[in-house]
């Protein structure tokens, strides 16, 4: 009897063409959502990824900040006054993210010269929002040396309060604060002085 009703099962939507149709679309319709769904999870995967690695570099540079504070302490009246306790839990959290994250903690340089060559990747020509990479000449043992720094997107760049845009720097000495990342200078932020270093 199962045998049977399983033939007729089979049997049954394809009796009339008008069936055929209907189970043949309705099977086309359901592998094709199946397809999106499956392109949309890997897309999400990536993006997650991608911001992840954005998140690692923002604790990193965080951190690398964090190194130049006082060590978290102040000197107030001949003994030692430690930050309030909030953050103190503020600063164990980055530093606990980090070392989740294996990735090591860079301290910060900086870098004075005249800015040679500025090629842009990206910018939405609002402040901070301009990305790529400039070439400094500067002074290293009383000869000139080429230096080349990535400027990410959200590096500040500015001229006393005024802000400018990455392709302005051409012929104007800056003193550049960076980290090292993956054996390049990323800059944190960028200052144009009036004076050549």
């Amino acid at each position: 009897m199962t045998a049977a009703a399983l033939g007729r099962g089979l049997r049954n939507p394809f009796r009339s063409r008008v069936r055929a149709a209907l189970v043949v679309g309705l099977l086309a319709l359901v592998t094709g959502f199946w397809a999106v769904m499956m392109q949309a999870a890997a897309a999400s995967r990536q993006e997650i990824a991608k911001l992840d690695a954005r998140v690692r570099t923002l604790v990193e540079l965080h951190l690398a900040r964090a190194q130049d504070d006082a060590g978290g302490a102040r000197q107030m009246g001949g003994g030692m006054r430690m930050r309030g306790a909030g953050q103190q839990a503020v600063s164990l959290a980055v530093a606990l993210c980090v070392l989740g994250a294996a990735a090591p903690a860079q301290a910060q340089g900086q870098l004075e010269g005249t800015v040679t060559g500025a090629k842009l990747t990206a910018c939405d020509f609002k402040p901070g929002t301009c990305e790529g990479t400039l070439t400094l000449e500067r002074r290293a043992g009383g000869k000139p040396e080429q230096v080349t720094v990535k400027v990410p997107k959200g590096t500040p760049i500015k001229r006393g309060n005024d802000h400018l845009f990455l392709p302005g720097l051409k012929g104007q000495a800056v003193v550049i604060t960076h980290v090292q990342d993956k054996g390049e200078r990323v800059a944190t932020s960028i200052e144009v002085v009036t004076a050549r270093p």
